[in-house]
Protein backbone atom coordinates (compact mmCIF):
# COMPACT_ATOMS: atom_id res chain seq x y z
CA UNK A 1 0.00 0.00 0.00
CA UNK A 2 1.25 3.44 -0.89
CA UNK A 3 1.49 6.39 1.46
CA UNK A 4 -0.42 9.20 -0.11
CA UNK A 5 0.26 12.84 0.84
CA UNK A 6 -2.98 12.83 2.85
CA UNK A 7 -1.91 9.74 4.81
CA UNK A 8 1.52 11.24 5.49
CA UNK A 9 -0.05 14.45 6.79
CA UNK A 10 -2.39 12.43 9.03
CA UNK A 11 0.58 10.51 10.47
CA UNK A 12 2.48 13.78 10.99
CA UNK A 13 -0.57 15.32 12.68
CA UNK A 14 -0.95 12.30 14.99
CA UNK A 15 2.76 12.47 15.88
CA UNK A 16 2.46 16.22 16.52
CA UNK A 17 -0.57 15.71 18.79
CA UNK A 18 1.25 12.90 20.62
CA UNK A 19 4.30 15.11 21.25
CA UNK A 20 2.13 18.04 22.38
CA UNK A 21 0.26 15.72 24.73
CA UNK A 22 3.45 14.30 26.26
CA UNK A 23 4.91 17.80 26.70
CA UNK A 24 1.64 18.97 28.30
CA UNK A 25 1.67 16.08 30.78
CA UNK A 26 5.31 16.76 31.67
CA UNK A 27 4.62 20.46 32.20
CA UNK A 28 1.64 19.57 34.39
CA UNK A 29 3.79 17.25 36.51
CA UNK A 30 6.48 19.92 36.93
CA UNK A 31 3.88 22.52 37.98
CA UNK A 32 2.26 20.08 40.41
CA UNK A 33 5.60 19.18 42.01
CA UNK A 34 6.65 22.85 42.15
CA UNK A 35 3.57 23.88 44.12
CA UNK A 36 3.32 20.75 46.26
CA UNK A 37 6.78 21.29 47.76
CA UNK A 38 5.76 24.76 48.84
CA UNK A 39 8.09 26.92 46.83
CA UNK A 40 5.52 29.69 47.13
CA UNK A 41 4.09 29.08 50.58
CA UNK A 42 4.32 27.33 53.91
CA UNK A 43 5.29 23.85 52.77
CA UNK A 44 5.00 20.22 53.84
CA UNK A 45 8.32 20.52 55.66
CA UNK A 46 6.21 22.00 58.45
CA UNK A 47 3.63 19.21 58.57
CA UNK A 48 2.38 18.83 62.12
CA UNK A 49 3.04 22.49 62.93
CA UNK A 50 0.18 24.88 63.64
CA UNK A 51 -0.15 27.70 61.13
CA UNK A 52 -1.34 31.13 62.06
CA UNK A 53 -1.53 34.72 60.84
CA UNK A 54 0.32 37.59 62.48
CA UNK A 55 -0.96 41.16 62.02
CA UNK A 56 1.39 44.12 62.37
CA UNK A 57 0.68 47.72 63.32
CA UNK A 58 1.99 48.66 59.85
CA UNK A 59 -0.96 46.89 58.19
CA UNK A 60 1.17 43.96 56.99
CA UNK A 61 0.21 40.36 57.63
CA UNK A 62 2.41 37.30 57.70
CA UNK A 63 1.55 33.62 57.57
CA UNK A 64 3.59 31.81 60.21
CA UNK A 65 4.48 28.31 61.25
CA UNK A 66 4.20 28.08 65.04
CA UNK A 67 7.00 26.53 67.10
CA UNK A 68 5.44 26.07 70.51
CA UNK A 69 7.17 22.96 71.87
CA UNK A 70 10.78 22.48 72.94
CA UNK A 71 11.40 20.08 70.04
CA UNK A 72 9.98 22.49 67.45
CA UNK A 73 11.83 25.46 68.95
CA UNK A 74 15.15 23.58 68.86
CA UNK A 75 14.60 22.65 65.19
CA UNK A 76 13.41 26.11 64.18
CA UNK A 77 14.29 26.94 60.58
CA UNK A 78 17.47 24.83 60.69
CA UNK A 79 18.05 22.76 57.55
CA UNK A 80 15.13 24.38 55.71
CA UNK A 81 16.05 25.23 52.11
CA UNK A 82 14.32 28.63 52.17
CA UNK A 83 11.59 30.65 53.76
CA UNK A 84 8.80 31.41 51.32
CA UNK A 85 7.82 35.03 50.73
CA UNK A 86 5.30 36.43 53.22
CA UNK A 87 5.89 33.60 55.68
CA UNK A 88 7.80 33.30 58.93
CA UNK A 89 8.28 31.18 62.01
CA UNK A 90 6.77 32.26 65.32
CA UNK A 91 8.34 30.83 68.47
CA UNK A 92 6.00 30.86 71.47
CA UNK A 93 7.42 30.30 74.94
CA UNK A 94 5.43 29.40 78.07
CA UNK A 95 6.41 32.64 79.80
CA UNK A 96 8.59 35.68 79.41
CA UNK A 97 12.30 34.91 79.72
CA UNK A 98 15.61 35.52 77.96
CA UNK A 99 15.47 33.73 74.59
CA UNK A 100 18.80 33.78 72.74
CA UNK A 101 18.89 32.43 69.17
CA UNK A 102 21.68 31.18 66.92
CA UNK A 103 22.01 30.22 63.25
CA UNK A 104 22.92 26.55 63.61
CA UNK A 105 22.38 24.62 60.34
CA UNK A 106 20.75 27.63 58.64
CA UNK A 107 20.95 28.03 54.85
CA UNK A 108 19.96 31.70 54.52
CA UNK A 109 19.96 34.99 56.42
CA UNK A 110 16.93 36.12 58.44
CA UNK A 111 15.61 38.97 60.55
CA UNK A 112 14.73 38.09 64.16
CA UNK A 113 12.20 40.00 66.31
CA UNK A 114 11.56 39.55 70.05
CA UNK A 115 8.20 40.52 71.64
CA UNK A 116 7.06 40.65 75.27
CA UNK A 117 3.85 39.29 76.87
CA UNK A 118 1.93 42.29 75.48
CA UNK A 119 3.18 41.68 71.91
CA UNK A 120 5.36 44.80 72.10
CA UNK A 121 8.61 44.70 70.14
CA UNK A 122 11.58 44.56 72.53
CA UNK A 123 14.55 43.67 70.32
CA UNK A 124 15.52 43.26 66.64
CA UNK A 125 18.44 41.61 64.88
CA UNK A 126 18.51 42.21 61.13
CA UNK A 127 20.20 40.26 58.36
CA UNK A 128 21.59 37.56 60.63
CA UNK A 129 23.78 35.31 58.48
CA UNK A 130 24.36 31.56 58.83
CA UNK A 131 28.07 32.41 58.95
CA UNK A 132 27.58 33.90 62.42
CA UNK A 133 27.13 30.48 64.07
CA UNK A 134 27.91 29.82 66.97
CA UNK A 135 27.29 33.45 68.00
CA UNK A 136 23.98 33.97 69.83
CA UNK A 137 21.57 36.88 69.28
CA UNK A 138 18.92 38.45 71.44
CA UNK A 139 18.11 37.19 74.84
CA UNK A 140 19.28 40.40 76.53
CA UNK A 141 15.71 41.43 77.27
CA UNK A 142 12.99 38.99 78.38
CA UNK A 143 10.54 37.99 75.64
CA UNK A 144 7.72 35.53 75.16
CA UNK A 145 7.45 35.53 71.36
CA UNK A 146 10.21 35.46 68.76
CA UNK A 147 9.55 35.87 65.05
CA UNK A 148 11.93 34.90 62.25
CA UNK A 149 11.34 36.31 58.76
CA UNK A 150 13.09 36.84 55.47
CA UNK A 151 15.57 39.72 55.54
CA UNK A 152 13.86 43.08 55.02
CA UNK A 153 10.35 41.65 54.96
CA UNK A 154 9.10 43.69 57.93
CA UNK A 155 9.94 47.33 58.51
CA UNK A 156 8.91 49.96 61.06
CA UNK A 157 6.56 47.88 63.19
CA UNK A 158 6.36 48.09 66.97
CA UNK A 159 3.77 45.47 67.91
CA UNK A 160 1.90 42.48 66.59
CA UNK A 161 -1.45 40.77 66.98
CA UNK A 162 -1.72 37.02 66.60
CA UNK A 163 -4.89 35.61 65.05
CA UNK A 164 -6.40 33.08 67.41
Amino acid sequence: MYNTPVMIRMKEKKMYLYIVGVVGVLVGIVVLVYFSVGVTGVNDQWEGYERNTVFFDTGQTLEVVVSDTQEKRVQGLSDSPNLAEDTGMLFIFENERNNPFWMKDMNYSIDIFWFDNEYQLTQIERDVSPDTFPEVFGGDIPSRYVLETNVGQLLDMKNIQIQK
